[in-house]
């Protein structure tokens, strides 16, 4: 077993912001919402006898009128997946699991659920296609449970996650595995949870499966649960994380350890090998937050960079008080040593800039809070409780997640029409310094659906070189419901950090028959990349809304793609400013960020025309001490990156050199 290398996080007492609290008083009419603490501690839910569904019904589910108008169709396609005996497959309250994944270099797609009645519902089964979505092996058994043991087998999979293990360089779909895993019920932490079950399927020949039990260790420290985070390295490294939840008690309590499963299928052995072992990462006890709300893990195209965040507070955070926050670990040797880094302030006089002056208008924040109204930097921010996130082609972090006001309730969030906000929350430093970019403001929050709740269910994609970050979640239209998100539509939107644009927001399933009915959609974290365009699948749940021990049926969405020429809005870092140049080049050159640097720093560039592009790197007496020459390029956007370890801490001047136009800037090395 790997031994981690724990390097000790000190902690930062936050700057408390009670008295910012006491002086500003939120309107008493404020919509707001708390993590569901009793959804994430709640067991199987009970199913129906199995007779009342004996005959699967493959009809698309009633869902309530919808007040628009349709008006045109979108050019994407529907199709049929498999199908299962309810909807908690998908996962709720922090549901959006690892469940479709894409191998761009297979041309294959997966999508792991559990099964029907047919068989039993604690059953395992995969839709495959590799031609790239055209055609499906729907329902392909791969894994059974046999166990019996009580109301419900013992080894009956729940919340299943899965990915795609491909051989580095290969490109032949048979080569290829299926890696699942996910929660059984085996008792081992608690009446009902503790157990993994796990294993792998083959691509060639479905008969080729293998499957593992095991239990949970509690007295090793290995409080097995439910797994929300699971991602396979591009060098065929997988790993799941897990919050180390106490249950043995017959109520939560978090250990302050992650469990960190890593694996990979041996060819040798012709199956997956597994290891555990424990990361240190404390977060904030008391009667209000005990526990972490969601986790995630995510690796860079390298395999060596990768980072796991989970969603709490733990006190390293300046004006976070009761907040809730995303908490960085990061590893630069493929997961040898991890480095606690600590939580990324979202408010506050040092929090993210764009969420400081551009999330709430004037207009809002007077009618969020009773006179006087806080200045900007005085506003406590918070994420709600779910997040997801990739890593770019520089080792860098995104973070999806919806950013809203601290409601006046602990750990709560304020959740009235266009006060949330879709973002990719980004570094471009390795994790020193963060930044954000808003998708879209959000109209509706939480959705009902029976006895279980949903949110916005935000997610993160991108292509397999890094190059491009895609950010999805659901929403309602406020012509469907004027409370909840309970008619939800997928949106999206593209994010190109490396030359600075990203897209207008989509509404993907609009005009279609998904059109408020993508109920608990999947986004892959993988997206196909035509060179040009980039093509991001979707599953959904066919579901009725009001009955989610009810079948579903799983729905495929192909076709939607976004262009190059999408990229059109320039990112308001705070940094990009244009440049009077020509009219006839229309050159714009950035300032470089961050500035000042210690690390790395980047400076944009977009040229209309194909031109030589070179950069020039002089100290304060004009010796020339960094060069950079990328010779003729296309027109487009482009980008320099500035190693900080080749130069010493002082003021320095960069030109940027445009065929026979000079762009020339200063910089700071700290």
């Amino acid at each position: 077993m790997k031994k981690l290398l724990l390097i000790t996080f000190v902690m930062v007492l936050g700057v408390s912001f009670s008295l910012a609290q006491s002086q500003y008083q939120l309107q008493d009419d404020v919509e707001s919402a708390k993590f569901k603490l009793e959804e994430k501690r709640a067991l199987t839910p009970v199913l129906k006898d199995q007779s009342e569904y004996a005959s699967y019904d493959n009809s698309p589910a009633e869902i309530p009128e919808k007040k628009g108008e349709k008006k045109g169709e979108r050019e994407i396609t529907i199709k049929d997946l498999g199908h299962s005996a309810n909807a908690y497959s998908y996962g709720y309250a922090g549901g959006q699991k690892t469940i479709l994944w894409v191998d761009d270099n297979l041309n294959t797609v997966s999508h792991i659920h559990r099964m029907s009645d047919d068989t039993y519902s604690g059953n395992l089964a995969m839709d495959v296609s590799t031609d790239g979505g055209e055609n499906f092996d729907n329902q392909v058994m791969i894994y059974e449970s046999t166990i019996s043991g009580g109301e419900y087998n013992t080894d009956a999979i729940r919340y299943p996650q899965g990915v795609i293990y491909n051989p580095e360089g290969n490109t032949d779909p048979a080569n290829a595995k299926v890696i699942f895993h996910g929660p059984n019920l085996d008792g081992s932490n608690g009446d009902t949870w503790g157990g993994y079950s796990f294993g792998h399927a083959s691509l060639d020949d479905y008969a080729d499966t293998s499957k593992h039990l095991q239990p949970a260790d509690p007295d090793s420290g290995f409080y097995q649960y439910i797994p929300e985070a699971m991602t396979v390295t591009q060098d065929g490294q997988y790993w799941v994380v897990d919050p180390a939840d106490d249950w043995t008690t017959g109520d939560l309590e978090y250990t302050d350890n992650l469990i960190l499963n890593q694996g990979t299928y041996s060819e040798d052995d012709e199956d997956i090998t597994f290891e555990q072992s424990l990361l240190d990462a404390p977060v904030v006890h008391n009667e209000n937050l005990y526990y972490v709300m969601n986790e995630k893990v995510a690796f860079g195209p390298d395999g060596e960079i990768g980072y796991i965040a989970i969603l709490s507070e733990d006190e390293s955070v300046p004006f976070s008080e009761e907040c809730i926050y995303p908490i960085i670990f990061k590893t630069t040797d493929g997961g040898e040593t991890w480095e606690n880094m600590g939580g990324v302030q979202l408010g506050g006089p040092d929090g993210i800039d764009y969420i400081v002056d551009s999330v709430l208008t004037d207009e809002q924040i007077e009618e969020l809070y009773e006179p006087p109204v806080p200045d900007r930097d005085e506003i406590p921010y918070t994420t709600a409780f779910d997040l997801d996130m990739v890593v770019d082609n520089d080792g860098d972090l995104h973070i999806a997640a919806v950013v809203g006001v601290k409601a006046s309730d602990p750990y709560s969030i304020a959740t009235g029409e266009d006060f949330i906000a879709a973002m990719d929350i980004f570094t471009v430093d390795g994790g020193n310094t963060w930044n954000a970019v808003e998708c879209r403001n959000i109209k509706r929050f939480r959705g009902n659906f029976g006895d279980i709740s949903e949110d916005n269910r935000i997610q993160a994609s991108t292509t397999m070189d890094g190059e491009k970050v895609f950010i999805s979640w659901l929403d309602t239209s406020p012509d469907f419901s004027e409370e909840e998100n309970n008619q939800p539509d997928i949106w999206t939107c593209g994010i190109d950090i490396e030359n600075g644009y990203y897209t207008d927001p989509v509404n993907v399933t609009e005009f279609t028959d998904a059109w408020g009915a993508a109920f608990f959609a999947i986004a892959p974290h993988y997206v196909f990349d035509n060179g040009d365009s980039y093509e991001i699948p979707f599953t959904y749940e066919d579901m009725d809304p009001e009955d989610p021990i009810a079948p579903v049926q799983y729905k495929y969405i192909k076709d939607f793609t976004m262009s190059e020429d999408d990229f059109s809005n320039e990112i308001d870092w705070g940094y990009i400013t244009d440049v009077e140049t020509p009219e006839a080049s229309q050159v714009n050159v950035s300032q470089n960020y961050p500035n000042p640097f210690s690390t790395t720093t980047k400076i944009g560039v977009s040229i209309e025309k194909r031109a030589n592009l070179s950069l020039e790197v002089v100290n304060m007496v004009g010796q020339t001490v960094y060069t950079i020459d990328k010779g003729e390029v296309p027109a487009g956007k482009k980008q320099f990156t500035i190693d900080a370890s080749r130069l010493k801490a002082g003021v320095y001047f960069y030109t940027v050199n445009i065929n026979d136009e000079k762009v020339t800037k200063k910089m700071i090395v700290e």
